[in-house]
């Protein structure tokens, strides 16, 4: 929304989306996309399962370790995945 900071986007964005009102939030990296859009990327642990989150959009929310990451995942998303979990041994849980 106009006027949010990148932090309050995200957590109003997993209110919506997911029903889930996050706490701690930390910015992790900023990359640009292929068009040159700026995107930050930030690491929130949630305490919920994912059955247990009410998904407002998209088809379905899970969670997922280095080794079972989808196949329909965007090249971004799976470098920096595969970046965060590299750098955070145990980080399925954080």
């Amino acid at each position: 929304e106009q006027g949010e900071t990148p932090e309050q986007t995200i957590r109003r964005e997993l209110e919506e989306e997911l029903g889930y009102v996050v706490g701690e939030v930390e910015l992790y990296g900023r990359i640009l996309d292929a068009y040159r859009n700026l995107i930050n990327i930030f690491r929130a642990p949630i305490d919920q399962r994912a059955e247990d989150l009410v998904l407002g959009e998209g088809r379905e929310v899970r969670f997922f370790g280095p080794d079972e990451l989808p196949e329909k995942i965007t090249p971004h998303a799976t470098e920096i995945l595969l970046h965060y979990f590299s750098a955070h041994s145990g980080a399925r849980n954080e």
